[in-house]
């Protein structure tokens, strides 16, 4: 079953205001009219860095799902397929899942195998440390707030998944 990318939903609206708001204060902090010294640039470096390397690829990736229309989560019984962040999840490999209103935690019986699969390398260097230093098993998580999918059918949603990976264990 293929889920595929909602156009308008929370956390797209969320990212759009915070990328409008930080747009908003870099146009403020540069055409104030102020004397500029050396400090002066190290604010709207970061903005543009901020903007370059978090926000534009978040924007891009989700037009390339809206205008190609390719499914953002893809549920069979042998997998979970987040193509969002390009990672396939086994059900032999998942543990647990543990669901909320907009995410899906992930926790596997090996994380290191995994990790390889995460494209960004800070996201990959965060996990690795979180595992390393803390432990932590639930890793991996895929937010249901940009997905295509109904309050009405979210728990049908859920129990699909439960069913699948109780039968990925057999």
């Amino acid at each position: 079953m293929s889920y595929y990318l909602r156009f308008s939903g929370k956390s797209f609206y969320i990212n759009l205001i915070a990328a409008g708001l930080l747009v908003f204060i870099f146009i403020r902090y540069c055409w104030v009219g102020r004397r500029h010294d050396a400090f002066d640039y190290f604010a709207p470096a970061l903005f543009v860095g901020y903007m370059l390397f978090i926000h534009l690829p978040r924007y891009v990736k989700f037009l390339y799902f809206v205008i190609s229309k390719r499914p953002v989560l893809e549920v069979t019984d042998l997998f979970l397929f987040d193509h969002y962040k390009n990672i396939k999840y086994y059900w032999d490999d998942i543990e647990l899942i543990n669901a909320s209103d907009s995410k899906l935690m992930i926790t596997l019986y090996e994380p290191p195998k995994y990790f390889k699969e995460i494209v960004n390398p800070f996201s990959r260097f965060r996990t690795r440390i979180l595992f390393q230093l803390y432990n932590e098993t639930s890793l991996f998580k895929i937010d249901l707030g940009v997905l295509e999918l109904k309050k009405s059918e979210n728990q049908q949603f859920m129990n699909m998944l439960d069913e699948l990976s109780l039968a990925g264990k057999n």
